[in-house]
């Protein structure tokens, strides 16, 4: 037998704090900044992070996306399953190709800011500006590791944000209208990223929403049917539209790929994939189940450790000037923690995604206003439904699904201003209490301790771990000699390796040639302004067999061979400090490429390739026409 009683404000008002508390954090970062400034501060932020960081991998097959989308779309036929991210961001880098590079991920910026300001004019109305500002804040500076440049994830999250702002004021206000709309931008998010027709599943919200204020059947049925037409009707002019600019055969192709890889039951080959249906249904519950265990692990710890604290304190056992070196000491345990890699930002987005989801069933078991609770409901149904589909879930995905639930379970949490719980546990007769109380002081000191460390380790792997390259950014101040380029900076050795690539590589492929890169380096594509060999920039994509079937389809029907480029060094993963730290596993060995490199050496001794560079990184290899 237990009990438990969670004292809670108002949400939207601030703690009352006496003058014996001490300020909390988010009123001290956050308190007296106006809007206008704060979300001006937060787009500089994220800017700064720009001018940094070179990946091969995601940023170029996104690049290539949009640099080949209006002129060869054949050539990128994979990512059309991205149909209209690749739209938006080809008709952007029409406008910005003179920026290059940094103006795709200028791009980036501007999405993720409009993101946060739309989310503040959703919830301003119903949590307390400080704890909204710093929800939102603590969102930027965990996106701020990831890919930056316009992409379907930022674009997906941007939309979702949109259906349920629609979505919340259709029922709000009785608006049809609105309702049909929130729909329309579903089917807008299911050409920017396939898995987002989970979204559809949002008519839950309607029927959630009508339960709770007593609408008559008749009313939530229309509701759905004005919001799922919304849909309909999207979709149905969206595909006109592909036909009409002549996509439709490429798109309907790139579908049957992600068919494909979706397709996967157990016992199959296509079961080890990243995409198999049954992976990901696997990978979403393990997801949330390790979110949930290490939420409650933090949340449990915490409350048992003050309470310990306290306890020792009142028996005079431990002096004031004591327990302050106690607190210091566990503060400078858990950086030594997150500076040594242990504690790193896949755990601090296990964490937040427990955290929204604990704090939404604390909110169905207590006293909460229903709109604050319904923003949370639509916010859970992201987080869990957003994730899927990606390869690695919660990891990357993943982090785009906090917008909405983060700023309310935030608001939540510091809305608690004391916490006063009594569990009983009975064995063999024997009673065994445990008394967890805290105070307001004590509250007030441990919110400042918690959100101290999730702002220290946002802003830590914001500062080392640029995607895909791993670095101090004091390092990062070296450029690469190519027009794309421009303004961005990353290591003197991955500088180097790369504009020996690319002097080297420019004896051999023009602008507009064919040219295969493998595996993991779309980018190269991207600068030497190349056309894709086979139906996708990023190889390492496809599994073996689909691999292979779309060398034999290039060879056969562009009758041409190109020039290839192959990497032999891990560059992505734990390989992103390349160069100046590689792994000890030879690349061509990695398990992982075993299948495609059977059928990429056959294509090379096949058609007789010849190695004419290499600098120990990468190698650029011609066929030897006198053989042919």
């Amino acid at each position: 037998m237990s009990f438990l009683k969670f004292t809670t404000l108002t949400p939207g008002k601030s703690i009352p704090s006496p003058a014996r508390l001490n300020k909390s954090l988010e009123d001290r970062l956050f308190g007296g900044v106006s809007t206008n400034v704060f979300f001006a501060g937060i787009f500089i932020f994220q800017l700064l992070l720009t001018f940094q960081g070179i990946d091969m991998s995601d940023e170029g097959f996104l690049a290539i996306f949009y640099q080949r989308i209006f002129n060869n779309p054949e050539s990128v036929q994979y990512n059309f399953m991205f149909w209209l991210t690749g739209i938006i961001g080809g008709i952007y880098y029409k406008i910005f190709s003179f920026l290059g590079l940094w103006g795709l991920r200028l791009g980036g910026v501007l999405v993720t800011t409009s993101t946060a300001m739309l989310v503040y004019s959703l919830l301003k109305k119903y949590l307390n500006p400080n704890y909204l500002k710093l929800g939102l804040f603590l969102i930027i500076i965990t996106l701020n590791n990831d890919i930056k440049e316009l992409n379907y994830n930022n674009l997906s999250a941007l939309c979702y944000v949109s259906i349920i702002y629609l979505l919340f004021k259709g029922l709000k206000q009785q608006s049809n209208l609105k309702l049909f709309i929130s729909g329309l931008f579903v089917a807008l998010n299911f050409f920017i990223r396939p898995p987002n027709i989970l979204e559809l599943g949002l008519f839950l919200a309607i029927i959630y929403y009508g339960y709770e204020n007593k609408s008559g059947v008749k009313r939530i049925a229309g509701q759905i049917f004005f919001f799922l037409s919304g849909f309909v009707l999207c979709s149905v002019a969206t595909v006109l539209v592909i036909h009409w600019i002549g996509h439709w055969e490429i798109y309907e192709n790139a579908l049957q790929v992600l068919y494909k890889m979706g397709k996967a039951t157990p016992h199959t080959e296509l079961e080890k994939g990243d995409y198999g249906i049954f992976k990901l249904i696997k990978q979403l519950k393990s997801n949330n189940a390790k979110s949930i265990f290490i939420t409650l692990s933090i949340f449990v710890s915490l409350a048992l450790g003050i309470s310990i604290f306290s306890a020792v304190r009142k028996k005079d056992i431990l002096s004031y000037k004591s327990g302050v070196i106690l607190k210091s000491l566990f503060v400078l345990a858990i950086i030594l923690l997150i500076v040594s890699g242990i504690i790193d930002h896949w755990f601090i987005l296990y964490f937040y995604s427990g955290m929204i989801v604990l704090v939404f069933l604390l909110s169905v078991v207590t006293t909460t206003d229903f709109d604050t609770r319904f923003l949370l409901f639509c916010g859970c149904f992201i987080l869990v439904s957003f994730p899927f589909g990606s390869s690695a879930g919660i990891m990357t995905a993943g982090r785009y699904s906090f917008w909405i639930g983060l700023p309310v379970a935030i608001n939540y949490l510091l809305n608690i201003k004391t916490v006063n719980n009594q569990f009983s546990f009975y064995k063999e007769g024997l009673k065994n209490t445990i008394q967890i109380d805290i105070t307001g002081y004590q509250m007030v000191v441990a919110k400042n301790l918690l959100l101290g460390l999730l702002i220290f380790i946002g802003l830590y792997h914001s500062y080392f771990y640029p995607f895909f390259d791993w670095r101090n950014r004091l390092q990062m101040r070296y450029s690469i000699d190519n027009k794309l380029t421009n303004g961005i900076y990353t290591t003197r050795g991955r500088a180097d390796a790369l504009n020996e690539l690319l002097h080297a590589s420019s004896k051999y492929v023009k602008k507009g040639d064919y040219l295969l890169a493998y595996d993991c380096m779309p980018l190269i594509n991207f600068l030497t302004e190349s056309v894709p060999y086979i139906r996708s920039a990023y190889p390492w994509l496809y599994e073996a067999n689909v691999f292979k079937s779309e060398l034999d389809l290039a060879v056969n029907q562009k009758k041409i061979l190109p020039v290839v480029i192959v990497q032999t060094i891990q560059t992505i993963g734990m390989g992103s400090k390349w160069p100046e730290v590689l792994l000890p596993t030879e690349y061509s060995k990695w398990e992982d490429n075993q299948g495609r490199n059977i059928f990429m050496d056959e294509f090379l001794k096949d058609n007789h390739y010849q190695e004419v560079w290499t600098n120990g990184y990468f190698k650029i290899l011609i066929p030897n026409q006198n053989k042919n």
